[in-house]
């Protein structure tokens, strides 16, 4: 595994310095935004109404910034990204009402599939198969890594400083991503004759997905995902910590514990994904998800909660690397930014309508109900993507010819019964 590292070159590694300093404007705006909102005199409706309404542009323009990145290039998408970003945390700074606040938020949602959908693309399009798995548990790792050190420091920052001057610090961290992004990226610009129109794009993304039952599985489940922090932990843990009376700093030194140990587990899950098997490894993630958020609606202590988002961090360590190699795998330059865009287009469905839902229920009920309605929501989820693995896995017994050549390797593979041309590294699983 280390001998990988060595091969890894430069552009691999400034799209994880680019995604750890997203990953720090993200992760201090997640830990300090609910907090901000709701003094500048929101309720809880209109705090998941907001975090719905980046969810919404996030699903909106997934597709078509995937389509852009397939056809004027990954580099120019990046840095468009952290453009975003910077822009977005200077307007948040000096948000007073319920209008500003949404503009802000709109902006960042468009950074955040900018550099985050992209940048993973970027990477599926520069690694050979043999170190997809090492390359994404770097990048994978990289992003626990800021988004660790983001609430940490924005919570601090904000204790000593207030809102204005931390979103304007956060700002400037998106345009030192910006500068590393232009240094050391490639353009990722396919050629014009294998390049497809925006149309036919479209339907060959859509299509990819729909006639492949595998994708259409694993895209389920990156929904699901969707929940748990969108959802649920970004939007109302700092609520619930703030009404357990836990300070700022202490709630960012909770978020940011959560993604270290999440980017700790990442390179050891990228190698026990590889051995099981990306489905089996989504399928062992999202019951740890659902076990997590019943686990914090019994929580009512702040060491419990700290406990809580420790597990719930390494549960989505190999969540996230099984996803990615999988689609990684399961595409090609061409087509990678359009599906993957479809792909995140799950998660921020899930973006959109659970924060509002969930406000919905802090409303009427706790906000310590927030959390056993999304282990409901994610407990379901998890039966029936087990539903679907089981009959993925029995058409891969039987031989189904409608599954792809290029199918799940690990547990699934072990009963695919056409593996003559079957090439364990060009799919991955």
């Amino acid at each position: 595994m280390w001998s990988d590292f060595r091969e890894l070159g430069k552009e691999t590694w400034a799209i994880c310095a680019s995604a750890f300093l997203a990953d720090i404007v993200l992760g201090a705006m997640s830990a300090t935004f609910s907090i901000h909102a709701h003094a500048s005199g929101l309720d809880p409706v209109s705090i998941g109404t907001l975090a719905s309404a980046g969810g919404f542009v996030s699903l909106g323009v997934t597709i078509p910034v995937g389509l852009l990145s397939d056809r004027i290039g990954r580099k120019r998408v990046i840095g468009s990204g952290h453009t975003l970003f910077a822009l977005s945390m200077a307007l948040l700074a000096v948000a007073g009402s319920f209008w500003t606040l949404m503009a802000g938020r709109i902006l960042f949602a468009l950074g955040s599939v900018s550099v985050f959908q992209t940048g993973t693309a970027r990477l599926g399009d520069i690694t050979p198969p043999r170190l997809r798995h090492t390359a994404f548990g770097l990048l994978s790792t990289c992003m626990g890594l800021g988004f660790g050190t983001g609430p940490l420091l924005g919570g601090f920052l904000t204790d000593l400083l207030g809102h204005l001057p931390t979103y304007f610090l956060v700002s400037a961290v998106g345009l030192v991503a910006l500068t590393i992004v232009f240094r050391f990226l490639g353009g990722g610009t396919i050629g014009a004759e294998s390049r497809p129109g925006v149309l036919r794009g479209l339907r060959k993304g859509f299509s990819e997905i729909l006639r492949s039952p595998d994708i259409l599985l694993v895209t389920f489940a990156n929904m699901m995902a969707g929940v748990t922090f969108t959802g649920t932990i970004g939007t109302f843990l700092p609520l619930y910590g703030c009404e357990l009376a836990i300070s700022q700093t202490s709630i960012g030194a909770m978020f940011a514990l959560r993604s270290w140990v999440s980017a700790l587990g990442r390179i050891p899950a990228s190698v026990a994904v590889r051995r099981v098997g990306n489905h089996v490894y989504l399928l062992v993630g999202l019951f740890a998800e659902a076990a997590c958020m019943f686990l914090l609606w019994s929580a009512k202590s702040q060491g419990t909660i700290l406990v809580v988002l420790a597990c719930e961090g390494l549960a989505y360590a190999g969540f996230m690397v099984a996803g990615q190699t999988y689609l990684a795998a399961r595409t090609t330059e061409s087509n990678r930014g359009t599906v993957g865009g479809i792909y995140a287009m799950a998660s921020g469905l899930a973006g959109t309508i659970s924060p509002f839902v969930l406000g919905v229920v802090a409303e009427r009920r706790s906000l310590r109900t927030v959390f056993a309605a999304s282990g409901a929501i994610l407990g379901t989820g998890f039966l029936l993507f087990a539903a679907g693995f089981w009959v993925l896995r029995s058409r891969l017994h039987h031989g189904d010819e409608s599954l792809p050549e290029a199918a799940p390797s690990g547990v699934l593979a072990a009963t695919y019964s056409r593996k003559p041309t079957f090439n364990r590294d060009s799919a991955v699983g």
